[in-house]
């Protein structure tokens, strides 16, 4: 009777790694091919975290580097990654470990799983929203005028500006003459949420 119940508590647990493994990395796949063609990130919600402020002192760094990463291990990648590790390590184990011992280290494996792929997002993450430029990156950096900016803040033109490694276009006013296409130009001021003061890069400031 011992013999048989053992037989089938091996037997349930050989079909829990089956099944981890088979359809979390199932999955994962096809949210790897999702987002391959383009689809929506099933994790983009980790984008929303802050990313450290450069002036901010190393200790309070790293606290900040850990909450990101442990926030990374509950995106839906980093689960199924760590259920499909899980799964896959039951499996290599289940010859060479106790029921319970295959059980701890599968699922330590699928921990550690979880936490390394959770590190990888959120730097990938952090990667993006350091490329993203933002209003105030325009400030004090020069353009062109790809639209003609009127005269005396008359209306409003666009410029072409690069920063943070990116050419971006905003919407452009000046309190100068009117700034022709293809004029140089510098980004004085800001005006929340996207437009630019400019003047004309052969004028000095008042």
């Amino acid at each position: 009777m011992t013999v048989v119940l053992r037989l089938e508590t091996e037997n349930l647990m050989e079909t829990i790694f089956t099944c981890s493994a088979a359809l979390a990395g199932s999955l994962l796949l096809g949210l790897f091919a999702l987002r391959v063609i383009g689809e929506a990130d099933p994790d983009a919600v980790t984008s929303d975290i802050d990313l450290p402020d450069t002036n901010t002192p190393d200790s309070l760094d790293g606290a900040a580097m850990t909450g990101k990463s442990l926030i990374g291990m509950f995106t839906l990648r980093a689960i199924l990654a760590g259920v499909s590790v899980f799964g896959l390590s039951g499996l290599a184990m289940a010859d060479q470990l106790s029921e319970r011992g295959c059980v701890v280290a599968a699922t330590s494996c699928g921990l550690c799983t979880m936490y390394v792929v959770g590190i990888f997002i959120s730097a990938m993450h952090g990667l993006e929203q350091d490329e993203t430029v933002r209003l105030q990156d325009t400030l004090g950096t020069e353009g062109t005028v790809s639209l003609t900016v009127p005269a005396q803040n008359s209306g409003l033109g666009k410029v072409t500006l690069a920063a943070n490694h990116r050419t971006v276009e905003y919407a452009a006013r000046t309190s100068h003459h009117a700034l022709s296409v293809g004029s140089a130009v510098l980004v004085v001021g800001i005006e929340p949420p996207d437009t630019v003061d400019v003047r004309p890069c052969d004028v000095e400031p008042d």
